[in-house]
């Protein structure tokens, strides 16, 4: 769903090298996703990176058509 979201399907490894380098220097993505995650009361247990992930999902999610049952 994250490649999908992100639009990187084909080149997943790239994008994961990508954002490790954008989250680990503590850059403003970085201080953006730690304060989303405060802001939602998560612990701080959970790293940026899997906050990012978290906002990825739900935004493809968000834009998937519904299923009709």
């Amino acid at each position: 769903m994250v490649s999908q979201v992100l639009g990187t399907e084909r080149a997943l490894n790239s994008v994961r090298e990508a954002l490790n380098a954008l989250l680990a220097d503590g850059g403003a993505l970085h201080r953006r996703l730690v304060s989303i995650r405060a802001a939602a009361g998560l612990p701080e247990e959970m790293s940026a990176l899997r906050v990012f992930d978290v906002i990825a999902w739900v935004d493809g999610q968000e834009s998937r058509p519904r299923r009709a049952f």
